[in-house]
């Protein structure tokens, strides 16, 4: 039974039926509170993504920022999302360290005295870093070029701008949860199968795989 400090237990039940599923439901809190990461050059965007990982994502408020007012923070984004830097840019020690769990990118940002940059460029800079969590794409661009945007293969959610915030907090904790499966599928690949994921009505990822 879950205890003071003990995270609560992964519930789960098999299914029975030709499919043979093995669900998985994951919490909407996690054991601890989700480090989340923006960056955006606009003013009135920055402030909605504070309010955004405050009220809705619950983040770790401490822990968590939206950059890109200067050209410090633009340039230690990565740093500070891989979390080698922490919120207000100043080194964590290595054993103190801890990437974000969720970032989330304006698709077209205008960097102070640098050419300009896209989202899903920083994306693949990320990944090279061995950035493993949500990386998130906001734009407000045609759905042509959304498509595209989708398919960088660093990107996890691609998200229009003057969207709900309840459907995005629904499609950020949805893909972290299909993260965390593959995560603990690669631990015990003896037991989980193929990953798969949906956002129940009660605030809960569930997440369903086969049984091997």
């Amino acid at each position: 039974p879950a205890g003071p400090g003990r995270p609560p237990p992964l519930r789960s039940s098999r299914a029975r039926g030709p499919s043979n599923e093995l669900s998985f439901t994951l919490k909407k809190s996690p054991p601890r509170p989700l480090i989340a990461v923006g960056l955006d050059d606009g003013v009135l965007p920055r402030d909605l993504l504070h309010c955004f990982f405050a009220n809705k994502l619950e983040a770790d408020i401490e822990r968590s920022c939206v950059l890109g007012a200067t050209e410090e923070e633009q340039k230690a984004f990565v740093a500070v999302a891989c979390g080698r830097l922490d919120a207000r840019l100043r080194p964590v020690p290595p054993a103190e360290q801890r990437a974000a769990d969720i970032v989330v990118l304006d698709q077209n940002i205008d960097l102070v005295d640098r050419p300009h940059l896209y989202g899903t460029d920083i994306a693949d800079e990320l990944r090279a870093n061995g950035f493993l969590g949500v990386i998130c794409i906001l734009s407000a661009a045609s759905p042509g070029e959304m498509t595209s945007i989708r398919a960088n293969p660093g990107v996890d959610v691609v998200f229009s701008k003057g969207g709900s915030f309840s459907v995005l907090n629904s499609e950020l904790r949805c893909a972290l949860a299909i993260r965390q499966y593959i995560a603990m599928r690669e631990k015990s690949p003896e037991t989980m199968g193929r990953a798969a994921a949906t956002h129940s009505g009660d605030g809960e990822a569930v997440i369903l795989g086969d049984d091997r």
